[in-house]
């Protein structure tokens, strides 16, 4: 199943209100979401949408991401995976559909991550060692 029509899926189920489970795919969210982790998605509320959130958005017209709000104005929202050290999508706000709970500690940790965006790249070969 291709990632359009499985997120397209959960997407309609966040739309009629509905809690959702998916297993991440990919190493775009290290170091806090690993590949085969099971994540809880929830339907999207005002509040969660704000700089730091994890959200579930449609970025192409067949395709989704889990990434962290980084950036939020009147034109739309920007997101970057944490395993990233380029690369954002823009996105409107309405392409929004859930996003992830996250712990106060993940929360406060993910503000340390989003400052250390210079040294990213090495954190991530760092961390990708001993993975392995």
């Amino acid at each position: 199943m291709s990632n359009g029509q499985l997120f397209g899926i959960v997407a309609e189920e966040l739309e009629r209100g509905n809690s959702t489970k998916v297993s991440v795919l990919g190493r775009s969210m290290r170091p806090f979401f690993r590949s085969g982790q099971i994540i809880v998605l929830r339907p999207m509320i005002a509040e969660e949408l704000r700089i730091g959130s994890v959200v579930l958005a449609r970025i192409a017209p067949d395709h989704y991401a889990v990434h962290r709000i980084i950036e939020i104005d009147s034109k739309g929202v920007t997101l970057m995976g944490d395993g990233n050290v380029v690369g954002r999508e823009r996105v409107r706000q309405e392409d929004i559909y859930g996003y992830v709970e996250c712990s106060p500690r993940h929360r406060r940790w993910a503000r340390l991550w989003r400052k250390l965006l210079p040294v990213r790249r090495y954190l991530l070969a760092i961390i990708a060692l001993f993975e392995s």
